[in-house]
């Protein structure tokens, strides 16, 4: 309803106010009063809703009703005494408006009759639509001096009309909305779209959707406001904190789930609602509402969509409410299918991810073998994208034969499993030729797509690239192997060592009884030389057998590179050329290994100038600056340089080539390279390479320099070597060793007690500890077999006597005891097999010359 006006505001009857009131309008007015009595029987006799004003110099004097009329209004005329504006509270400012300016007119007729049509507001608040007929009586000369008037009620007509009309938009609004609800695939656009068509449709003052869910500790079910539209002069609730994650209970709604869950809707007055449930709709400034629930397609009770009314007490009708009852039946349509929509997309999703995240090849087929889809590592392995695959059959592109044999039709397998509507897993590895025409060495299985009655809709073919599985397998064969060579040849370079070492001392000690122009001395000194190169052997062996850290020595690069090469290339129609730039810095290597990686890099020159040729290899001292190598320090680096004239190497091979088990030979294992990497890397150096195809290939070493000063050439005579005294305990198992040890022990003048257990050297060390005659030193080997070796057996004395000094020996010259000895509690080492002059430099360097 429109505001009413409530102020007094006198009719405008004449155009000239001033003008005294004629003498027969009293006359009138006196008239009427002597015949009151009557004038009332008449108008209590009439049963319309009747009724008359008298007025006086433009303003009512004078009011009555017929009874009708007063139970009409809600009043009765003692209501209206001393209000003059009393009916100005029952029309509204824009009915009074249109009364007023009727009345007010000038005419000449004693009588005017008009049809006014309008709302009136009752006593009681209701509203009426009525037809109000009008009768303006006037005196001679024109003024207004009664109105006389009929109100038939129109209401019930009114409102049908009304209702029809709204109706009718109410149901366009609500196509409108179902049909954004099904087309908009995105939930929260097409709800927030359908709640503004339904605003404007409706003309209420605020539409709301809420879901239900259940607590995070799934124990109570909660309610919260998901969706809202608002009218612009009413305040938005979506934020209403109170409105969100709420229980019906709290809010003191228990009714509203019982009614709405049941399928039925809630509606009416606010102030007709329990008081618990006005508190909340009073805050929110409601007058009225509608309410229906949002039920999904299994009659679940998902939540509820509202209709608030917050200036008028709104009658829904029963039409009305079915109508939004159906929009909210659409809804939960919309919901579910966005759900099921979400699913469909989470699985499509999740199903992209893992066929993408898989290493195998998935190919998806109809029932005739089309291919419908592939995953990326399918489309790697049969070099086709899955846009050309689309659509083609898979014998097409999924070509296999069996190893050695004629080309397979993987038509046949698919066929098979359709038939059989069973999934089949071929182990047997198979080729597959890829689009280029390259093979690879394959396993697969086929499965069918079966619907809930069993179905066939196509097949699911997953295969999986086994060549680097196969050659990974036969590596791991050839490792083995490999390894097992390695122990032997280990425990033979050990025991090698051990018989080398004695005879390597006999003879030291040999030398000692004859002089230098003795024909006997110089047999024995090439002996030596000999054993050096015997020695030599057993270090390869022992490298190849173990690997390991290297045990550096300051050396002499010069001398080592030489050695190597004349070792490598005697007899062989390779020529070595070498460039040595002028006082080299000296190095610190494992000479035994940089012997294997000269070697190995020579080797690789004479197979690739099987014709022969000249190979060059320099060497000159170079400073890095920073970042020249990325993982090498800057510094001073001695460069090797070793370079061919054969026919090189590929360009795609070259970033391989120092990878494990790679080679182009026709024989080899591709280990020798591989082995270089690994020793340069050990020694903090870098190894590269270049080469051209037809012109050569060229091996570039960078080792760190040393500060130490250079080494010496020339080794002492054996007549040269230093004589100590003190006491010493020899720990070894061989007796050779024993033997020699002992002799090369006494030679230099020291009293020497052999043990060959760890057992033995502990009874051994505790006794002369008693005795008040400790050792001076002890001489451990590293290995026992079957006993505690030299690193154990030191631990052992070192908890009797913290500071005793100790020599590490072994003949295993890889183990990181040896390249770390000082870690494990040792102040020297010593490799077998050692001459008398190594041994004494071992043992003054842990002795000192004052401690002899």
């Amino acid at each position: 309803m429109r505001s009413f006006k409530d102020q007094d505001k006198p009719l405008d009857t004449s155009a000239n106010r001033s003008k005294p009131v004629p003498h027969h309008t009293n006359r009138i007015a006196q008239y009427i009063q002597r015949n009151r009595d009557v004038y009332e029987k008449i108008l209590n006799s009439i049963s319309q809703n009747f009724y008359s004003l008298t007025l006086q110099q433009g303003r009512v004097s004078g009011v009555s009703l017929s009874p009708q009329c007063e139970a009409f209004l809600g009043i009765t005329r003692k209501d209206l005494a001393g209000q003059p504006a009393w009916w100005k509270t029952f029309i509204s400012e824009e009915d009074e408006t249109a009364i007023r300016r009727f009345l007010s007119q000038k005419s000449s007729e004693r009588e005017q009759v008009h049809t006014f049509e309008h709302w009136i507001r009752r006593k009681d608040g209701t509203a009426c639509f009525v037809r109000n007929i009008l009768v303006a009586t006037r005196d001679e000369e024109g003024h207004l001096i009664a109105v006389d008037g009929v109100l038939i009620d129109l209401t019930e007509s009114q409102m049908s009309q009304q209702q029809l009309q709204r109706k009718d938009r109410l149901l366009m609004g609500v196509a409108r909305a179902s049909q954004l609800l099904m087309s908009i695939t995105d939930l929260n656009e097409a709800v927030n779209q359908a709640l503004a068509v339904l605003g404007t449709t409706t003309d209420v003052d605020r539409i709301y959707v809420f879901e239900n869910h259940v607590s995070s500790d799934g124990g109570e079910l909660l309610t919260s406001q998901r969706f809202e539209w608002t009218r612009s002069t009413v305040e938005p609730q979506i934020n209403n904190p109170a409105l969100q994650n709420a229980s019906y209970q709290a809010l003191g709604m228990q009714r509203w789930y019982t009614v709405l869950s049941s399928g039925q809707s809630i509606h009416g007055p606010i102030r007709e609602f329990p008081e618990s449930e006005r508190t909340l709709l009073d805050a929110q400034g409601i007058k009225s509402l509608l309410v229906v629930p949002v039920l999904t397609s299994q009659k679940q009770f998902w939540g509820f969509i509202g209709f608030d009314d917050c200036s008028t007490e709104r009658i829904w009708s029963e039409a009305e409410k079915s109508i939004l009852k159906a929009m909210a039946a659409t809804l939960g349509e919309a919901i579910e299918r966005n759900r099921a929509l979400e699913a469909i997309i989470a699985e499509k999703e999740r199903l992209a991810v893992t066929l993408k995240s898989i290493g195998e090849g998935v190919i998806a087929t109809d029932t005739v073998g089309k291919i419908l889809l592939m995953n990326h590592a399918a489309e790697t392995l049969l070099e086709c994208s899955q846009e050309e695959s689309h659509g083609e059959r898979i014998c097409n592109l999924f070509r296999i034969r069996e190893q050695g044999a004629q080309q397979a039709n993987i038509g046949d397998f698919v066929r098979f499993a359709l038939q059989k509507k069973q999934s089949y897993l071929y182990t047997k590895p198979r080729l597959l030729v890829t689009k280029s025409g390259k093979e690879k060495l394959i396993t697969f299985s086929i499965s069918p797509i079966l619907g809930p009655d069993r179905k066939v809709f196509g097949t699911i073919l997953v295969f999986r690239d086994i060549t680097a599985q196969k050659f990974y397998q036969e590596e791991i064969l050839k490792a083995n192997k490999l390894e097992s060579i390695g122990i032997l040849a280990g425990g033979i370079a050990h025991d090698f060592n051990n018989i080398l070492g004695s005879i390597s001392g006999n003879i030291s000690l040999a030398k000692l009884s004859l002089s230098r122009d003795d024909e006997v001395y110089t047999l024995l000194a090439e002996t030596e030389a000999a054993l050096k190169k015997a020695h030599e052997l057993t270090m390869q062996l022992l490298t190849f057998a173990k690997g390991g850290k290297p045990v550096k020595k300051l050396s002499d690069i010069e001398e080592l590179i030489r050695e190597s090469a004349g070792f490598v290339l005697r007899g062989s129609s390779i020529k070595c050329e070498f460039d040595f730039a002028p006082n080299l810095y000296p190095v610190e290597v494992d000479t035994g290994q940089f012997h294997q990686v000269i070697q190995n890099l020579l080797i690789n020159a004479q197979e690739a100038m099987p014709s022969g040729g000249t190979v060059r290899i320099q060497a000159q001292n170079v400073e890095l600056p920073r970042d020249h190598f990325s993982d090498l320090e800057p510094g001073p680096y001695v460069q090797i340089t070793v370079t061919d004239h054969g026919i090189g190497i590929p360009e795609e091979h070259l970033s391989k080539i120092f990878d494990p088990y790679f080679t182009t030979k026709q024989k080899g294992s591709g280990l020798g390279l591989a082995i270089c990497y690994s020793i340069i890397r050990q020694h903090g150096g870098y190894i590269g390479v270049h080469s051209e195809l037809g012109q050569g290939t060229m091996f570039q070493i960078y080792l760190p320099a040393s500060n130490a000063d250079k080494p010496r050439k020339s080794r002492k005579a054996a007549s040269e070597i230093r004589q100590g005294k003190g006491r010493i305990l020899f720990l070894d198992d061989e007796k050779l060793i024993q033997n020699v040890g002992k002799r090369m022990l006494d030679r230099m003048g020291f009293e020497v007690v052999i043990v060959e257990t760890g057992k033995q050297a502990l009874q051994e060390f505790t006794s002369a500890l008693a005795e008040g005659r400790p050792f001076d030193l002890v001489i451990l080997d590293l290995t026992i077999p079957g006993e505690q070796g030299g690193k154990d057996v030191l631990q052992l004395l070192r908890q009797h006597d913290p500071d005793i000094k100790a020599i590490v020996m072994s003949g295993y010259s890889n183990d990181p005891v040896l390249s770390e000895y000082q870690k494990y509690g040792f102040q020297g080492v010593l490799e077998k097999p050692f001459d008398l002059i190594q041994m004494n430099e071992a043992i003054f360097q842990v002795l000192k010359p004052d401690g002899a």
